[in-house]
């Protein structure tokens, strides 16, 4: 199920030629190089003043990168912690778990919109392959309104097809997941996730997914497109109308869609828009516009 809700907006006293960029955090695959070369040319620059004997070791424990998407340390023995505020995302590596004598770099990131029309993010935790003596504890929000929520990891690498599987065919991981939280005691790097089953599902409910979409800028003309969208939670859904807004718009999520219960039969959904920023306005008179359901 999909429904389009186009809402303009023109922006007061802003000449023809004028290019307005909206702010968006998408991370591309472009910004993810950018970020591992220059976490390598930090590590580069470290390495440099350790062999020189200009910084002691403990200093270079402490040389950590991280952006929105992306996070990496180097850490020894006595272990340490990344996270991703804006994701929720931690992982703990307790003492113990690398072995004594060596120091081993780790970086965590969130592929680009991988995440979007899932139960949870997709985490990659790298190097890919990388061991530990002891387990290290992965965690990321899931989505609550699941009904059952499945751990899954794949050994594929970033950029690949991915394979993936149930974490209960990994012998040597464990997973807890309980109060919109997923805990994953893990051995070995690779990718991670989870799926989700919904139980019992009633022919007068449906689970959808509302979205905001636009193109980065507005147009010559000055006004700035605005697309509410109203689609099935499934991922396959959700992948299909990403695509759709970006070949035909250039246009992508403002922002993560949420997810929603309706009923079929409880009349037309509303969507109203409030908060618009100063120097902005509707095209039309009217904030509200309703989509029915049948």
């Amino acid at each position: 199920m999909e429904d389009d809700h186009n809402i303009d907006r023109h922006q007061a006293n802003v000449p023809n030629e004028t290019l307005t960029s909206i702010p968006h955090e998408d991370t591309t695959d472009e910004d993810r190089q950018r970020d591992l070369e220059l976490f390598n040319k930090l590590s580069l620059d470290r390495d440099k003043l350790i062999r020189e004997g200009t910084i002691p070791l403990r200093v270079q424990l402490q040389t950590n990168f991280s952006s929105n998407n992306f996070a990496s340390g180097v850490f020894d023995h006595t272990g340490g912690h990344l996270s991703l505020p804006r994701h929720d995302i931690n992982l703990f590596i307790p003492p113990g778990a690398i072995e004594d004598g060596r120091l081993q770099t780790i970086h965590i990131f969130v592929p680009p919109s991988m995440h979007r029309g899932k139960p949870a993010p997709v985490v990659h935790c790298g190097p890919t392959g990388t061991t530990f003596l002891d387990h290290v504890i992965l965690s990321f929000p899931v989505d609550p309104n699941y009904d059952k929520i499945v751990p899954k990891f794949t050994n594929t690498e970033v950029g690949s097809e991915e394979d993936w599987k149930p974490l209960l065919e990994d012998d040597d991981a464990a997973s807890i997941v309980q109060n919109g939280k997923c805990t994953l005691f893990l051995s070995h790097f690779t990718g991670f996730g989870a799926d989700a089953t919904e139980e019992g599902a009633s022919p007068d409910k449906k689970m959808i997914r509302v979205g905001a979409f636009a193109a980065k800028h507005t147009s010559d003309d000055g006004l700035y497109k605005l697309r509410i969208r109203i689609y099935d939670a499934s991922a396959a859904a959700s992948e299909g109308i990403y695509n759709k807004e970006r070949k035909l718009f250039g246009g992508r999520l403002l922002d993560d869609d949420k997810r929603m219960q309706i009923y079929r039969r409880g009349g037309a959904l509303c969507v109203k828009m409030c908060g618009i920023s100063r120097g902005w306005k509707t095209l039309d008179d009217s904030d509200e516009n309703q989509v029915k359901f049948s």
